[in-house]
Parts: C-alpha cells; structure tokens; sequence
C-alpha cells in the first residue's frame, strides 16, 4: 500500500503544486507525511502528530554582499533593538510545497527557492534532512516547525536560567550581554539539539552561528535559524528524531554526533583543589589531612599558577622544590593529579625576562594568521589548525605525562574565537583556510583533542570549561565556569553593582541538568562557586549535598580554603566537615551505581543524571533542581538560602525516603535542616555501593592502610528498596543483582567477586528465617558481627524504617520469611 501511494503522488502530482494523495515517507515507527494540498509536512509517532513544518516556515535570507563584515549571526534577527541588519537583507519563502521526488528510500519537496530533502536515518524513527536555497547570496536558511502548545522543549547546551526552554531565544555561540558581571550569556556549551517532551528531537548539524528561538512567537513555533554565509550552496544539515520516552532521543542523536567518551574511573571520586597552592609543603600537609581525616578523595589537580609562566611546561621551584618526590606522595595516597591549561604560552611570571616557549611559537608561526580580540590577559592563542603547532603542543604537554605522571587536565578559557560583535564578524584566519564563523566551533574540539590524545586510551580526566556538539567523545566532564558563590539565580542584582549575577547554587543544577540533557553526561561544578568566594557554611553545605549525587564531584573554589580550614570568611565548622566527610563518602560510595549507568549510555543513550521533566513528562512539571541519578534515585537539594523544606515532585509509584525508608508518592513537602540532602529511592530500587570504609577509586602504595577500590573491591554492599514486582540490575562487570518479595539473589560478576551484602531497608519486622536455597543463615548479633562472620543476617529495628542486613560470600538467591 506504502509504494502504491508512493507511486501515485509520483505520478500525479510531482514538480507541482496540485492537489494530489499524501505522499509518506516512514522509518521505524515514525512517519513524514506530505499533506495532499502541499501545504503541510507532519512528523509523526505512532499516529500522533509530532512536529508540522508550514511551506513559509521554510526560509532563505538573501544579502547584497556576503562579504560585506556581517557575520550573519541569526541572534540578532530576534533580540529587541538590534543592530541594522546586513544590507538588502531579503526573505524568500512560499505558501505550498511542491513534490519534486519521492521513494522508499527519500521525499524531496520544494517551496519558492528553497528545497528540503528528506531520507530516513540509519536509526529507526528518525530521518535526516537537506535544506538547500537557489537563491544567489544566500546569508541565511531557516526553518521553524510547530509543536504541542503544552510540551517542554530540553537540550540546547548549558543554560543557568532555565532548563525549560519554552519562550526563550538560545544562541548557539557566545554572545555578548553587557547587563551580567561576566560579560557574556555564560553559554559554554551550546548544543543545536533541541527534544521535545512529546518524543521528538530536532538536531542542525552545523558549525556556523544559529539561534533557536523557542515558543516565543507563539505557543507551538520554534523558529530555528543559521548564518550559512558563505556555506550556503551545501545547504543546512538537520535531523528529525522521535521516541517513545524523551529520553531516548539521545540515542539517535549519537548515532550521528558520536557517543559520549568515559572518564578515568578515577575521575569520578572526590577530587580537591586550591585556586593557588602556596608551596610544596602545603600540599603534602593537604595529602596528610585527606588521608589522617579519612576523607574520601580519588585525586587533586593544580590550578594556576603552579608554572613559571602559562605554559611554559615546567614546575616553578620556588614553590615546589622536588615536584617528583610531591606527585610520588600523592599517588601512594591514592590520589591521582591533573594540572591547569590554557591554549597560550605567555612566557615567564618571575623576574627572569626569557620567554623560549613563546619565542619558539612564534618564530615557528604557530599562532593564527589573523587574530581579533583577546579574551584572555596572555596573548594569542596556538593555532590547532596547524600541524605542526599541534604536534609540538603534545610533545611539550608529554613533558608532564610521561615525565611526571600527569594523568589529566583542567582545560579554562580559548574562548577568543567568536563570530563576531553586534552582528559584525571580528575576523580570524587560521592556517588551514578556516576563519572565526566555524572556529568559534572548531577551535573547542581541537583545543580537547590536543590534550585527550596524550591521556590514557581507556580514560583520563579532561575538565573542560566550553564544549561543542560531537565534543562529547572526548569524555570531558564539564565544569560551568565561574558560578558565584551564593544562593543567587543568574540575573539576580550584584550587591553595589547594576550589573547581574552569573548566578550560584541554582544556577549550577541548571546548567548541569540542561548539560545533561544535550549529550554532555558528567558535569562537576565547583563547590561551591568561584566568584566572590568564600560562600557562607550554609551554602556551602547546600552545595556539597547537591553535588554529592552527580557522576563527578569537584570539590574547591577562589578562596583556596579546604574543607578542614575554618575561617571567619568561610564559617565553617566541625559541624561543616563532618557534613562534607558524610556527603563525600555518599558519592565515593555510589560509584558501581553511577559508573554501571555510565557504560549504559553506549547502548541505551540515556544520561546518568535525568531531568525531571524530561524522564518523567506525564507529571507536567520542569523544575530545574529536581532530577534522577539512573533509574532508582532521586535528589531534591535545597537552593533557597534559609529554607529547611521544599516541594518535591515524585513520579507514579512509591518512593522511600534514603535516609529513613518511610514511603511517600505524589507531591510532598519534604523536611530537610541543614545537614540533610532530600533524596529518594524507588520501591524497588537496587542500588550498588562501597563498603562505608572507602577512600579512594585509586591504587594506593605497597602496605598502606588506606582503604581503596583499586586495591580490592572488597564485598558489594547493596541498597534495597523492597517492593512487590520482582526488579534487577545488571552492574558493569556482570554482577546480576534481583529483588523480589522477601528474597535477593547475587550472581558475581568479574569485579565483585569477594560477596554481597544487602541492605533491604523499610523491612518492619525481623524475619522468622533466612535462607539460602535449603541453607539456614545464622543471625548475628550486630552488622559489625555480621561483617566479621561474612555471612548471615542481622535486623535493625531503628534504621530506615527497619533495615534486615543479609551478607553472602558466593552466589546466592535468599529467602527471608
């Protein structure tokens, strides 16, 4: 039936504008369908309507020079009071399509001078697309597909305002705004990747300046534009995907921009830093309070400066004397290190005037031909493009891997490279030909490049301060920059300032979340914020608790104060550390859960953390500070300065709480003072930990006592939240983890292969009996005696509701009665 309708749209109405059958063209389960009177195009899913393109929706803007300076930045067609817009700027569009082609395999349609071209993806229910112009000096090509009047749109990088992008205009590069203290709109990463929470997904593969403009025209129109320039005769690359869960859209869109990479293991523990290390003796005292305090950290990096200049390779004596016998003692405290980088080579910060990194980069003409205007305080940055350039970068970056073991990076600013300033291009020149309207894409994926390359081929740690679409296999974790250290929403008013707040605490769950989702999955803000640090204790605390539950913890801000140095600045207590030690133990703990989710991606494309919003769309709310980690938990921090409850939203079902095991469901008002973190689990959440002993994801020395993954995975401890329908969980390294009522099962896999011990919780009664298959286990007296037999149970009546702790040393299904 498909190829008849097929044949006869061919037959009767191609090249023209008669009314004839809908022509459509399937993939998977999804259909684009041609409106029999042309003046449609319909996405849909199952038989609900998805998205709808109208024929005028289909733009060309056409200019009298494309080389007269604009740089075609699409953002300043929407803002209010724009600049003038490039001369004879003109739009060409019509009110029908025609049917120029259609087949299994492609649906080609026309309107005025435009064409859109349509196959269906190598993934199913997805399709991917061409829109071409005729027009001569086409600047710009534009599309604008209407959606559900009600649904949430997600994706579209990392923004601090909202992760609901419904009547906002998103640029998809940095932009100017003269009202924040930083300068710019803070967009570090913006990703052309727009979802629906209906199931759909819209992504513009370009490298060019675009802008989305989402439901601010009407309830239903996202008008999506791109300066092309001079690119315009290749036309503008888009996809279309759909889904039976939001969430799954992801998926699709890494079959095309590539899946994300995995960090180090490592780099997902605790990691501490100083913004600047005094001395050498410093941080060997800060290795002594890490590890005498039993804090749980699986590395350091150093932050500038720690060289004699911006990267001139070296370690500055004056404040390390023997660097070699420093980074030994981090690594025999199980911790590993990463250092600061920045894409310039400013020559030495020290008396001495010689300057021979920069001087060889320059007689070597590694710099870009043509540089604009710096946004760094060092000078130009190296010129990736060119392979020589890179070539000695990495050789210089191997002067720290293969000499002293650096085993990851800190990559801050190369953000000089924009299109342009009030719609007028700042002009580059690179040396492969490229210039500043696809280097201001360009430049983040070589600058993350140049340094993945010299890490470890199974991962290392690579924070990054910017990213761009596909820049996701690199596995980056991302950090949002320079977030104040305050409970302030971006935009709020600096006190004694007119301009805004970059925004604090709300503001790093937001950018985290909307990171999330568009294709970055691990994300570290600093604890907590940067600008105008220290924050108060409580704050900080607020801060800590938050990011306990993400996949990466970085744990460090401008003050240099660490967690242990109390200050009348930072009032921090005892009461404050033992909240960090408490929390960070929390996340050290959830690294089998976290990580067991991290090597799903590949397969199921879902993120690690999940918006409220996007994994559950039924419930019709978008909070930008409530979201899942995996399927089982869920975290609800407190943001609001001086408040000790808030609304939490849980999805269908019964959730209990983590730290008492009572039940709730629907809407509560959650109790939280100042030591508490809101977090749930799912009836039925199974959820991998280790032992509450860990310190380190890292190896340790020879004979040390220091309690580390690395050095034995010891026994599993896992986290049961009981519930009528039987659940599982495959963890990582194959080890099948079941519940069901009154009964758990263990099956080891290749990691944890020393037994499991449960910890069923919201259990209100001792059991009769516990059994392993015909095998009575023994009671024991106290989980302590528990752990010291390695095998039986033990109930306790005062914890999470009740808690009954079974331990197995081998495989085992246990009945409990």
């Amino acid at each position: 039936m498909q190829r008849a309708l097929v044949l006869a749209a061919i037959l009767t109405g191609c090249g023209d504008n008669t009314p004839s059958n809908p022509v459509t063209l399937a993939s998977g389960d999804a259909t684009l369908v041609l409106a029999a009177d042309r003046d449609s195009l319909t996405l849909a899913r199952g038989g609900t309507t998805l998205l709808t393109f109208a024929p005028e929706t289909f733009q060309a803007g056409t200019v009298d020079d494309l080389d007269a300076g604009d740089s075609f930045d699409p953002y300043y067609l929407f803002v209010a009071d724009p600049p003038a817009p490039p001369n004879g700027l003109a739009w060409h569009h019509g009110n029908r399509f025609a049917l120029v082609s259609a087949s299994d395999s492609e649906l080609v349609v026309s309107v005025d001078a435009l064409r859109v071209t349509f196959h269906p993806s190598s993934a199913p229910g997805g399709f991917d697309a061409v829109l071409t112009s005729s027009a001569a000096r086409t600047a710009y090509l534009r599309l604008g597909p209407d959606a559900g009047a009600s649904e949430a749109f997600y994706g579209l990088g990392e923004w601090a305002d909202a992760i609901d992008h419904r009547g906002q205009l998103r640029p998809m590069q940095m932009e100017l705004d003269q009202n924040s203290e930083s300068m710019d709109d803070e967009n570090h990463v913006p990703v052309p990747l727009l979802i629906g929470t209906a199931g759909w997904g819209l992504f513009v593969e370009s490298k060019r300046p675009g802008a989305f403009d989402v439901a601010r025209q009407s309830a239903t129109r996202v008008d999506i534009a791109f300066g092309t320039g001079a690119d315009s005769p290749a036309g503008l690359a888009f996809h279309l995907f759909s889904a039976d869960q939001p969430l799954d859209v992801l998926g699709s869109y890494y079959a095309i921009a590539g899946a994300p990479g995995l960090p180090a293991p490592w780099a997902l523990g605790p990691l501490l830093w100083r913004d600047e290390n005094a001395n050498q003796a410093q941080v060997l005292d800060d290795i002594d309070q890490i590890r005498t305090r039993h804090l749980a950290a699986s590395g350091v990096w150093f932050d500038r400066p720690y060289a004699t200049g911006v990267e001139t390779f070296d370690w500055n004596p004056a404040k390390f004397s023997d660097p070699t016998s420093m980074l030994h003692a981090l690594h025999d405290a199980g911790l590993r290190y990463a250092i600061w980088q920045a894409p310039y080579t400013a020559g030495s910060s020290n008396a001495d005037p010689a300057q021979p990194e920069l001087d060889y980069a320059t007689a070597h003409g590694y710099f870009p031909p043509t540089t604009a205007v710096l946004l760094n305080g060092w000078g130009k940055p190296l010129d990736f493009t060119n392979a020589g350039a890179y070539a000695w970068w990495q050789s210089q970056l191997r002067t720290y891997t293969d000499t002293y073991g650096v085993e990851g990076f800190k990559l801050d600013y190369a953000e000089d490279v924009v299109v342009g300033l009030l719609g007028r291009r700042t002009p580059w020149a690179f040396s492969d030909g490229s210039d500043e309207l696809t280097m201001h894409y360009g430049y983040q994926l070589l600058y993350h490049q140049v340094h993945r390359e010299v890490m470890p081929a199974a991962g290392g740690f690579l924070l990054t301060r910017t990213g761009r679409w596909g820049d996701q296999v690199h596995g980056m974790i991302v950090w949002p920059g320079d977030l104040d250290a305050s409970f302030a929403q971006q935009g709020d008013p600096l006190p004694g300032s007119a301009l805004g707040a970059v925004g604090g605490l709300p503001a790093a769950l937001a950018k985290g979340l909307s990171l999330s989702a568009s294709g970055f999955p691990f994300y570290a803000s600093d604890t907590a914020g940067y600008r105008h640090s220290p924050a108060s204790k409580e704050c900080w605390i607020r801060w800590v608790e938050a990011n306990a539950v993400w996949p990466a913890m970085n744990i460090g801000d401008a003050s240099s104060e660490q967690p242990w140095e109390f200050t009348a600045d930072n009032g921090r207590d005892a009461e404050a550390l033992a909240d960090y030690a408490q929390y960070t133990l929390l996340h050290l703990r959830l690294y089998p859960y976290v990580w067991t989710y991290a090597q799903q991606i590949a397969t199921t494309g879902r993120p690690i953390v999940r918006p409220l919003g996007l994994a559950y769309p039924e419930l019709g709310v978008n909070p930008q500070d409530e979201y899942l980690l995996g399927d089982s938990i869920l975290a609800a921090p407190i943001v609001t300065e001086g408040a000790t409850s808030r609304t939490v939203v849980l999805p269908a079902g019964t959730w209990l709480g983590w730290w008492d095991g009572q039940p709730y469901s629907a809407t509560i008002t959650a109790t939280a003072d100042l030591d508490t973190l809101p977090l749930y689990i799912a009836a039925g959440g199974i959820v991998p930990m280790l032992r509450d002993t860990i310190e380190t994801l890292a190896p340790v020395a020879t004979g040390s006592s220091i309690d580390s993954f690395a050095t034995d995975a010891g026994v599993l401890w896992v986290r049961v939240a009981p519930s009528t329908a039987p659940t599982q969980l495959g963890v990582y390294d194959g080890t099948l983890l079941q519940q069901q009522p009154r009964q758990v099962t263990y099956a080891p896999g290749s990691v944890f292969t020393e037994g499991a011990l449960f910890e069923v919780i919201a259990t209100p009664a001792a059991p009769a009996q516990v059994t392993d298959g015909a095998t009575p286990l023994a009671q024991q007296a106290s989980l302590a005696a528990l752990q010291a037999a390695g095998s039986g149970w033990f109930y306790d009546p005062t914890a999470t509701g009740g808690t009954l702790w079974i331990e197995v040393a081998s495989a085992a299904t246990v009945v409990f009665q």
